[in-house]
């Protein structure tokens, strides 16, 4: 090596040691040549990336609405979308959209069937138009319809899509009392 040539490795090592965060310091004293502490940093990261990109993936296929708002639930899809586009993962749109689609919760049902039956894959902006309307939709029939539809509802789902209580109209089993055929009792 020339004189030249050991200067700039000197300069290019004690550049990248000023960089360095102090928990990776060891690395930089280990090393010889701007050369040995990348490589030494490379299968540090590349170790700790690997973990990284498996966390991500997990991390989108569990995607779930939970007690987001469609708007919430949306960006935070697109958040971690961008993160895997970070770490060198591209999630195409058809598939981005799909993801979406899988995680709203059953009332979204219907319009989930009509967005994923469309020929052409839509948009992530008008899936989030299309879904915030049949949000409000849903808002406006659950506080009208009140909170023991929705609790009965969701216990048919559990047990197999078969309502297996009783009507807290008229007593018999089968149905709920927003769908009893008779009178609703005064109370």
């Amino acid at each position: 090596m020339t004189q030249d040539n050991v200067i700039a490795d000197e300069l290019a090592l004690a550049f990248i040691g000023s960089t360095l965060d102090a928990t990776l310091l060891t690395f930089y004293k280990k090393s010889k040549s701007a050369k040995g502490l990348w490589d030494a940093l490379q299968r540090r990261f590349s170790q700790s990336a690997a973990v990284f990109k498996v966390h991500l993936r997990k991390e989108m296929s569990s995607l779930k609405m939970q007690r987001d708002t469609v708007t919430e639930y949306i960006n935070r899809a697109t958040s971690m979308r961008e993160r895997h586009a970070a770490a060198g993962f591209h999630i195409d749109d058809v598939d981005f959209v799909h993801t979406v689609l899988s995680g709203l919760p059953n009332e979204f049902d219907t319009v989930v069937d009509v967005l994923t039956s469309e020929l052409i894959c839509p948009d992530i902006d008008r899936v989030q138009h299309v879904l915030a309307s049949a949000e409000i939709r849903i808002v406006e029939r659950d506080a009208v319809v009140g909170p023991h539809f929705k609790s009965a509802r969701a216990n048919a789902v559990r047990a197999g899509g078969k309502f297996r209580g009783s009507c807290w109209n008229c007593g018999k089993p089968g149905h709920i009392k927003h769908k009893c055929p008779l009178p609703l009792a005064s109370p």
